[in-house]
C-alpha cells in the first residue's frame, strides 16, 4: 500500500470512527493505531536514488551483480530495488510462465491433468505445475569442470585435448555424442 493510500485510509477511518461506534467496531479500533505505525515506517524509510534499470542485469551472474550494487547503492533501500530488479531479470522461462496444465501425481508418475481454469475451481490433488518448455539446465560449477578438463588431458603428451574436453562438456550437459 502507497504511503498516500495509508494516509487516505486512516483519513475516512477517522471519519467514520465516533463516539457512537467506539464500542461497536473493535476493527476500526485496532485499524487505526496499526496505520498510524505505518504512515510514520513509511515516511521514515529513505527513498531511493539509483534510477529504475540503471543496469543491463540479464544473464549476469551473482558475483557480479553484487559487486556493482555494493558499489552503486546508497543506502539499504537501493539495495533491495537494485537486487529485485537483477532476480526479476534472472529468472528463467519457466518462473516466468504459468503452467498450461496441473497433473496429479501418484508414486512419481502423472496419472491425469486439468487445464487452468480447473485448478484454479477445484485444485484438489492437481498439484503438479506442467509447462511447455523444457526446464533451463544449470551451468557446470568450477569444480566439475576442472574435473572434465583433467580428464581431457592427452596423456601421451601431457597436452590440454580441446576437442576431448569439448566432448566431455557436451556428455556433461546432455548433449551426447
Amino acid at each position: 500500500m502507497s504511503l498516500e493510500a495509508m494516509k487516505q485510509a486512516l483519513e475516512a477511518l477517522e471519519y467514520i470512527y465516533t463516539e457512537t461506534t467506539e464500542d461497536e467496531d473493535e476493527l476500526i479500533h485496532a485499524a487505526i493505531p496499526a496505520l498510524r505505525l505505518a504512515i510514520e515506517q513509511a515516511e521514515r524509510q529513505e527513498p531511493t536514488t539509483v534510477e529504475d534499470n540503471s543496469q543491463n542485469w540479464k544473464g549476469m551472474d551473482g558475483a557480479t551483480a553484487w559487486h556493482l550494487i555494493h558499489r552503486h547503492a546508497d543506502g539499504w533501500p537501493d539495495v533491495q530495488k537494485m537486487m529485485e530488479e537483477w532476480l526479476a531479470a534472472n529468472q528463467t522461462a519457466q518462473e516466468k510462465q504459468e503452467p498450461v496444465a496441473w497433473g496429479y501425481m501418484h508414486n512419481g508418475v502423472v496419472y491425469d491433468c486439468i487445464c487452468p481454469a480447473e485448478h484454479e475451481r477445484v485444485a484438489g490433488e492437481y498439484t503438479v505445475p506442467l509447462y511447455t518448455a523444457p526446464p533451463q539446465r544449470q551451468p557446470l560449477t568450477d569444480d566439475e569442470l576442472e574435473e572434465l578438463e583433467f580428464a581431457s588431458v592427452d596423456r601421451k603428451y601431457g597436452h590440454l585435448d580441446v576437442r576431448a574436453l569439448a566432448r566431455a562438456i557436451e556428455r556433461a550437459l546432455g548433449g551426447e555424442k
